[in-house]
């Protein structure tokens, strides 16, 4: 589906932008987020990105990750136009809903079909396995030069929701949107590593404790497992270390 051109205009036309993600933001709505700031800044805009949560740890060493903000912090400037992305629904905009909520123009792009549509011009893809995915054909459509930078971040963007190309969402317009991302100079090889296989002590001893609680019904055909706040407590892990741990169930046999 291509991007609405009602959506593009207005995106030309605003300024002042708060780009917001959904709460505990995963890699497509840190990755939509970032790409999308460095987009309009490329177009002579100001913007900046606010997430409730902050940025998660594994994605802080990514170019220009240290400017998300969170609600609480001092705002770079007065938002005029809310920018909200990879959010079925709006209240998982969390403590940034406020802002969004007082801006003068309110847009919106999502990839989840159950998204009914908010604000004042949205652009849904039900099909899309990412947000990043629609993004890379929506940036070059407002007229930007997808560099190095921005390719980064829309990969993380595709490549994390679509569990590295694996899951049922992904479509050729995936491997299309990976493939142009990866010419514009992403380093695969990098990027795989620093997400997918380097992880903290924390974050490993967590997995162990969650894995240890695992149950299976009498036949096998069902499991499950439990992490509490103790868990994390005991570990050292953050929130965002459980990211992934459920996967390990779905490929049991």
């Amino acid at each position: 589906m291509r991007p609405k051109k009602t959506l593009i205009d207005k995106l030309l036309a605003g300024d002042d932008y708060i780009i917001i993600g959904h709460v505990a933001p995963d890699g497509d709505a840190v990755g939509s987020c970032m790409a999308m700031m460095l987009a309009l800044e490329q177009l002579g805009k100001r913007a900046f990105i606010c997430l409730a949560d902050g940025m998660p740890k594994m994605f802080e060493s990514f170019p220009f990750a240290e400017r998300v903000i969170t609600p609480d912090r001092p705002l770079p400037v007065v938002p005029k136009t809310g920018l909200a992305v990879d959010r079925s629904e709006k209240y998982r905009m969390g403590t940034a809903e406020l802002l969004y909520d007082a801006c003068g123009t309110k847009l919106m792009i999502d990839h989840h079909g159950t998204n009914t549509g908010f604000g004042d011009e949205w652009w849904i893809d039900g099909e899309a396995a990412a947000v990043g995915e629609m993004l890379t054909a929506l940036i070059e459509e407002m007229g930007v030069t997808i560099d190095k930078n921005i390719a980064t971040w829309l990969y993380i963007s595709i490549f994390t929701d679509c569990g590295r190309f694996g899951y049922s969402n992904t479509r050729p317009e995936t491997h299309l949107a990976a493939a142009k991302l990866v010419a514009a100079g992403v380093d695969v090889a990098k990027l795989t590593n620093k997400i997918f296989l380097e992880q903290s002590v924390a974050r490993t001893k967590l997995q162990g404790a969650v894995l240890s609680t695992i149950r299976t019904t009498a036949d096998g055909r069902i499991a499950w497992a439990k992490l509490t706040e103790q868990m994390l407590a005991d570990t050292g892990a953050l929130r965002e270390d459980d990211d992934g741990i459920s996967s390990t169930l779905v490929q049991m046999r």
